[in-house]
Formats: structure tokens, sequence, C-alpha cells
């Protein structure tokens, strides 16, 4: 598993690959459900993401890195995933609210020790979030399931994987 999983070193045949993706699914819809049964928005469930989203992205890309080296690429194809991903997080985010809950809390400074106000301020930004929740989980989807689908799918180095 460590080799599968940390290590940088080698490569990755498809049906290496499908096994990796199935763990990662496995593990990501477990730290989901462990994230809800502590309750998403506790410090607990902070700590627990904090925590386990470095390694989970160190995996992830060393993971990739090896199934793209198999198919004769370099971790550039990763990279731009990568950003890609965090491009769109930041676009939907602000589009669906972040935007404008920065802008109103930069122009009411003095207004920062009011906490009713700042309440009323997270409330609206928390019900504008949730109108687009769907369409963000969605979007998000979209490119990670095409870049696995690549990696899942496409032929090795041999032809024979």
């Amino acid at each position: 598993m460590f080799k599968l999983f940390l290590s940088p070193m080698g490569q990755l045949r498809r049906q290496d690959f499908w096994i990796a993706a199935a763990c990662f699914t496995i593990f990501i819809i477990g730290l989901n459900a462990l994230a809800r049964a502590i309750g998403v928005t506790t410090m607990a469930s902070f700590w627990l993401y904090t925590l386990a989203f470095p390694v989970l992205i160190y995996s992830i890309y060393q993971v990739c890195k090896k199934r793209l080296h198999h198919m004769g690429h370099c971790a550039r194809p990763f990279w731009i995933f990568l950003f890609l991903i965090l491009f769109l997080w930041v676009g939907l985010a602000l589009y669906f609210g972040w935007g404008e809950y920065f802008n109103v809390m930069f122009e009411n400074e003095a207004r920062h020790k009011d906490e009713e106000w700042i309440k009323a301020q997270d409330e609206i930004l928390a019900k504008s979030l949730e109108k687009g929740k769907t369409v963000t989980e969605i979007i998000m989807l979209i490119p990670a399931i095409a870049f696995t689908a690549w990696l899942a799918l496409m032929p090795g180095k041999d032809k024979a994987a």
C-alpha cells in the first residue's frame, strides 16, 4: 500500500490506477461521513479536513504522477488539472456569494463589532452558497471525472495495460 499511495517511484498500469481510485473514493466518502457525524461546522471537522487534505492531495499526486509516467507524460497534466480545479473553486465561490460578502464587510468596517449585523451577513452568505451548492458540485465534478477517466482509460506505453 505504501508503494501505491506514497512512493514517488514507479509507474501504474490501468488496473492499479482503478484500485487506487476506488480507495480514494472510499476514503473521501468516509471522511465526509465522519465530518457530517461530528458536525461539518465544528472545530473537530475543521481539523479533520486540515490534517487529511495534505495527505490526500499528496497521495493523489503520487498515484496520478505514476499513471502519467506509465502513459509517457510528465506530471504537468496533474498540475494543470489542480490549478483548473482551484480556479473553478475560487470563481464559483466568488460568483455564489463570497465576492459580495467581502465587499459588504470591507465597506462596513465600522460595523464589525456589531455581532447581530455580522450574523445577518453570515446568514445571507449561507443562503447564497446553499442556492449554488448543487451547481457548484456538478461543475467541480466534471473536470475531476474527465481527468480520472483519461488516466484510467488511456493505454500505457507498453499498450498491454
